[in-house]
């Protein structure tokens, strides 16, 4: 089940062998293999360290179910059972993280991470150090933390405060109280797991202190799907679930069994239960386990693009956080997958299988750009999940799965499988209105940033602020639905002075050799390429009003700055601080060329023997800058916010490239790397 942060894993250091054997399937040939039950408790082994995305326990969890793909007999999906993709992933290492408390007496206890507090991994740095109130007077303009009664409120304290810090906590399972942050215009939330001890002094006058590290990054992350193929090959049918989970904390295991080894142990049932009906089905049925589903569902998007051309049709049954005892699973489609819905309804659960419409955040979701690929999920209901400490904590034990369910809700499926298999579930009216659709969506966003740019300039829009419209969203049907977006400021600034006043870390220098500086821009996380609307406030939001929000300069993911000669040539200077936006191999290595030039790429092209250089690109850890040479000034941008990239005027050669960097104090770029 989606997320958007985890808890501080520290990874495990051995393989229990012994323990993943008896639960390995058999046999020379395909058989039954382990049930429900063993699989669960073989992906929850400490070995796998809770299976969060990015570490070794995840890596050795995808091996294992490419070696019980492998002994099904099921062929890789890929080159390989493997697909790798570039992906969120989280570092835990980097989070340090700091927790104490002042009482009013001027006492102050330090807890120690994974004994008396665990935290999840955030994707900023947090720093707080504020006393602790019930009383919301108390905390005005960000004097208090305030301590309030459900979420909701929560939510309605901060909005519309910048320095305002809210906090509210629950219950956890077998102990413990989940302490929730919310700030305003903060993109992702801060969560702590408490011990109760330490919990009940959280009464007024007391200061919390917390600290901790951005832990979150992107590297090379691998799905794991495996197919048995159709006779004709033309569409496919899709059993998936995620298999990442939660890691560790202060070497306390999160085993992440209902969130999701028991969807990941349900699509392997499916698996091997077909290949002992082994019917001749004229559709490839493909199985796959997707990797950072908690970190933004980035193993399921890269599916979905790789298979949604690959098949006219693409039916998708994806299973997450199923088997909670006493709980029903809930059965809900995607709004491409009603007639896959209505097919799988139809079905003779003999567990507490029920349809639902309510909205859920899991892997189906990045089938949805894709009208030829129906989906629907099996799942739990979040909020109960979520409420009660179910999944996300250490609570998250096998033992409080009912094997039975998931084995009887696999059986089922195996034989669906089997039964209807070759069935288009797809919509008719939809597949035939996909390419207009497209056309509608793209012209719908371009329309978007236009307004975007002209109320910017209208307006004189900040960075932080946005204009509410009320937006025809193209549907896949043909028609629309108005929603409301905040169309946000996007200011280009044509003086460093200005860029500094209200940016004092964006540190540009004046000059770089021949070049100097005409402009620059700033794009946050919150200025999407795809403008979406927020949590609306009481009331919601209203068409034509200007609203303000917090900014993070944490949130930066992108400074562009462009630099002109007098000859008319021109330097765009890009930093994407915490990750590489230009993912482009290098042609060589400046140091081939001078040595003053080590740490530096040049990107180009090669033609036969000779080489052509556009760009130069430096790298410290995950932040990237990236030198554009002869970018075309006057080229269109729907995004200021990005500056134009358009083709280059002139490609050279890499000594020429060389020749120009070499005038150049590149000292300034660099440092300014390193601060963002």
């Amino acid at each position: 089940m989606q997320r958007s942060h985890h808890l501080v894993p520290l990874l495990a250091a051995g393989l229990l062998c012994g323990a993943l054997a008896s639960c390995a399937p058999a046999g020379a040939g395909p058989d039954a293999g382990p049930d429900a039950a063993a699989l669960v408790e073989a992906l929850c082994a400490p070995a796998f360290a809770g299976r969060i995305s990015g570490s070794e326990g995840n890596a050795k969890a995808a091996d294992y179910i490419a070696s019980y793909f492998e002994a099904q007999g099921l062929e890789p999906c890929f080159e390989g059972y493997f697909q790798t993709y570039e992906g969120p992933v989280y570092r835990p290492e980097l989070a340090q993280p700091e927790l104490a408390l002042t009482d009013a007496a001027g006492n102050t206890t330090r807890l120690q991470a994974g004994q008396d507090y665990l935290c999840m991994l955030p994707r900023r740095d947090i720093e707080l150090c504020l006393p602790v109130s019930s009383d919301p007077e108390a905390c005005r303009d960000g004097a208090g933390a305030y301590l309030a009664p459900d979420q909701a409120a929560c939510g309605s304290w901060v909005r519309g405060r910048p320095q305002a810090l809210a906090l509210c906590c629950g219950p956890v399972r077998s102990g413990g109280v989940q302490m929730d942050f919310y700030q305003q215009g903060a993109q992702d939330g801060f969560r702590l797991i408490l011990d109760e001890a330490y919990a009940t002094r959280l009464e007024a006058g007391t200061v919390l202190s917390v600290k901790v590290r951005a832990a979150f990054s992107r590297g090379t992350v691998r799905n794991v799907a495996a197919v048995r193929p159709g006779s004709v090959g033309k569409s496919a049918l899709v059993f998936c679930a995620h298999f990442d989970g939660s890691g560790t904390a202060g070497g306390t295991l999160f085993p992440s069994a209902l969130d999701n080894a028991s969807g990941t142990a349900a699509m392997l049932r499916v698996a091997a239960l077909l290949q002992q009906q082994a019917p001749q089905l004229e559709n490839d049925v493909i199985f796959a386990a997707f990797n950072s589903e908690e970190a933004g569902m980035g193993g399921s998007q890269a599916f979905a693009a790789a298979v949604a051309s690959r098949y006219e049709t693409v039916s998708v049954i994806n299973i997450d956080s199923v088997g909670l005892t006493g709980a029903p699973i809930l059965l809900i489609p995607e709004a491409n997958g009603q007639r896959l819905w209505q097919a799988l309804c139809a079905l003779p659960y003999e567990g507490n299988v029920q349809p639902s419409s309510l909205a859920y955040a899991s892997d189906q979701r990045s089938f949805g750009p894709y009208a030829n690929c129906p989906a629907v999920v099996f799942g739990g209901d979040m909020e109960l999940l979520r409420a009660e400490g179910h999944i996300h904590t250490p609570q998250d034990q096998p033992a409080q799965l009912d094997a039975a369910q998931i084995e009887a809700l696999a059986a089922q499926l195996a034989a669906f499988a089997a039964a209807q298999g070759d069935e288009d579930f797809a919509d008719p009216a939809l597949r035939q209105t996909d390419a207009a659709f497209e056309a509608a969506r793209e012209q719908f966003w371009a329309g978007l940033q236009a307004q975007r740019a002209q109320a910017t300039q209208q307006l004189g829009l900040a960075y932080n602020e946005g204009l509410c419209v009320a937006a025809a969203v193209p549907q896949q049907d043909g028609g629309t639905s108005v929603r409301p977006y905040l169309l946000y400021g996007m200011q280009v600034y044509d003086s460093l002075d200005a860029l500094t006043a209200q940016f004092p870390f964006a540190a540009l220098p004046e000059s770089l050799g021949a070049y100097r500086f005409t402009g620059a821009a700033l794009r946050f996380d919150h200025l999407a390429e795809e403008a979406a609307p927020l949590d609306a406030p009481p009331g919601g939001y209203v068409p034509g009003q200007v609203y303000s929000f917090a900014l993070d300069p944490a949130q930066l993911t992108l400074l562009s700055a462009r630099y002109t000669a007098p000859d008319g040539r021109s330097l765009l200077a890009v930093f994407s601080p915490g990750r590489d936006f230009f993912q482009a191999e290098p042609l060589m290595d400046g140091a081939q060329l001078d040595p003053a030039l080590a740490g530096w790429e040049l990107l180009g092209y090669a033609d036969g023997s000779a080489r052509y250089a556009y760009a130069a690109r430096t790298r410290q850890g995950d932040d990237t800058l990236l030198l554009y040479f002869e970018a075309d000034a006057a080229a269109p941008s729907g995004d200021p916010t990005l500056l134009p990239m358009g083709p280059a005027e002139q490609y050279l050669a890499p000594a020429d490239l060389a020749a120009r960097l070499r005038t150049m104090d590149l000292a300034p770029l660099v440092q300014l790397l390193a601060v963002l």
